[in-house]
């Protein structure tokens, strides 16, 4: 039944949903039309902004895309496999499974998030696959509840490399 469902649901999307990239090109024209209609700037100008923040937006980007790879890469070492298996044969009731995994996923998101994401996504999996009969349907978004304010948070990244930016870009008088 559910397998037909699915199966349904897959085909509707697949055939009426379209692409992702045709969301983000009308999306980009939407704005630069409210852009023309609210500010005082050219078509020209306006292309020329946006190209010049694109490229702005590429040390962000290869930074967050480091966060998880290197968090992924932690998350995968052995030392951290056998821990998350060790961790995982404690929950014997559907509620312990659940209040592990958010544990973990939130000390691992207080390290660092790409490390917090990454590891409670694997430890639910090590919880599910240690106990079948347990069904955690929380257990995976449950770890992202402290991803953003923890140690290495992205907006705090954020906050410092725009303060090293004004910094650099600052006259100092004399």
């Amino acid at each position: 039944m559910i397998g037909r469902i699915s199966r349904f649901m897959t085909r509707f999307v697949s055939r009426w949903l379209p692409d992702p990239l045709i969301f983000a090109m009308l999306l980009t024209l939407l704005t630069f039309v409210i852009a023309l209609w609210l500010t005082p700037q050219t078509p020209i100008s306006m292309v020329k902004m946006w190209g010049d923040g694109f490229w702005n937006l590429l040390a962000f980007g290869m930074q967050m895309a480091l966060i998880i790879v290197t968090g992924h890469a932690l998350a995968s070492s052995a030392p951290v496999k056998s821990l998350l298996r060790t961790a995982a044969s404690a929950a014997k009731t559907p509620v312990q499974g659940v209040m592990l995994v958010t544990f973990f996923g939130s000390v691992a998101c207080v390290i660092n998030w790409g490390f917090g994401l990454v590891v409670g996504a694997m430890f639910a999996r090590e919880v599910a696959a240690e106990y079948p009969v347990l069904i955690i349907r929380c257990s995976l978004p449950a770890p992202t509840l402290v991803f953003s304010p923890g140690v290495a948070a992205s907006l705090a990244q954020c906050l410092c490399w725009l303060q090293h930016r004004a910094t650099r870009l600052s006259i100092s008088p004399g």
